[in-house]
């Protein structure tokens, strides 16, 4: 009976953090996705799921809208916000540097948080909620409404999973995240591809702020500790890393459910913190030592062998890869200059450039 009592709480802390871990990753990995993209940290995610939050109360409880409606007119008008906040940032603000943008998203979550209390008032509001149940199973205490939230959370990472790996606009914006000169090269609209951006990253915030709503409660502070979390998370997943952020989110919340359950839970955040920071230090102590041993040394040039004559590298250019080989031998020379800085002076192969309007975007041959 006494292993039994031990796993119970085991059971239950790894499904209460599996819930908020959820929760975490949704948040993170759409500032995961514009950072990689336009290398701004939005800090206004937190701003616009609160508003979404909100719009989901209001349209339900006060207008009487049912809620699935409510909920995605809420994600797609949080959405939206987020892709005004990114149209200024990419239209007005192209000369500024990363940390000036991110300056810009913080002060923007300063104004929306302003008119949401404004439009919204103080007090602390219940979203609306489904499944409204519970179960024991196992001893383990499982409720509809955590399950929905798992199951809708994996749902939208899984759809944006689907579009980065399996889609055109996916893979341009992973080559703009790569190498946004040789993307832009190559014929990607970095504008269009980094409206998309924000609209996905502010629309998974947006759905992360009907759902923290109501799984917990919806008032002005709740999504600041939501993206405190989450940003913990993104440190040990990793900034650059979508499949990082989910992980790093689902171990973080994991142990935070864990403190909550055998610690005080007024130490929580405190002990995260100091968890994160140390793992932080580590990580910047151990990388340039793993680096280290990875390198490989190479023989000296007195001692090598003579190489091989290198083959020429050739670049087929397609109908849709945005140059006119043969009519534009301008864009053919910047492409090349392109490859020769990417390959360094170390790779002196001939480069060669030849259309076939039958060939797909940017081969390379």
């Amino acid at each position: 009976s006494h292993r039994i009592g031990v796993r119970v709480p085991i059971f239950q802390t790894v499904y209460d953090g599996l819930v908020i871990g959820m929760l975490y990753a949704v948040v993170g990995l759409g500032v995961v996705l514009i950072f990689r993209t336009t290398n701004v940290l939005n800090f206004g995610q937190g701003a616009i799921a609160t508003t979404a939050g909100y719009l989901s109360w209001q349209l339900t409880s006060e207008m009487g809208l049912p809620y699935v409606p409510a909920v995605l007119i809420a994600v797609l008008l949080g959405a939206l916000a987020g892709t005004v906040l990114g149209g200024i940032i990419t239209m007005f603000m192209r000369a500024a540097s990363a940390f000036e943008k991110s300056v810009a998203t913080l002060g923007f979550s300063f104004a929306l948080a302003w008119v949401n209390r404004n439009l919204f008032g103080e007090q602390i509001q219940a979203a609306p909620t489904v499944f409204n149940w519970s179960a024991r199973i196992g001893g383990v205490a499982i409720t509809g409404m955590g399950l929905y939230i798992i199951a809708i959370s994996g749902l939208a990472l899984a759809v944006v999973f689907f579009l980065l790996h399996r889609t055109r606009m996916g893979l341009n914006m992973r080559a703009l995240s790569q190498d946004s000169m040789t993307a832009r090269t190559f014929g990607v609209s970095e504008n269009r591809t980094s409206m998309v951006v924000w609209f996905i990253g502010s629309a998974l915030g947006a759905l992360s702020g009907v759902l923290v709503g109501a799984f917990l409660q919806l008032d002005h502070g709740v999504m600041t500790t939501i993206m405190i979390q989450s940003f913990a998370a993104l440190v040990l997943g990793g900034f650059g890393s979508p499949i990082g952020a989910v992980v790093g989110s689902l171990v973080l919340g994991v142990a935070s459910s864990g403190i909550t359950t055998f610690v005080d839970s007024g130490f929580k955040n405190t002990i995260i913190l100091v968890v994160v920071l140390v793992l932080l230090v580590v990580f910047m102590i151990t990388a340039p030592m793993l680096a280290a041993g990875l390198k490989v040394d190479l023989p000296h040039a007195s001692t090598a062998r003579p190489l091989p004559p290198a083959e020429p590298i050739v670049v087929t250019v397609g109908r849709d890869g945005g140059l006119a080989v043969g009519t534009d031998p301008v864009a053919a020379d910047d492409l090349v200059a392109t490859i020769r800085a990417r390959l360094g002076a170390r790779d002196d192969r001939p480069i060669h450039v030849r259309g076939d309007r039958d060939a797909p975007y940017g081969d390379v041959v």
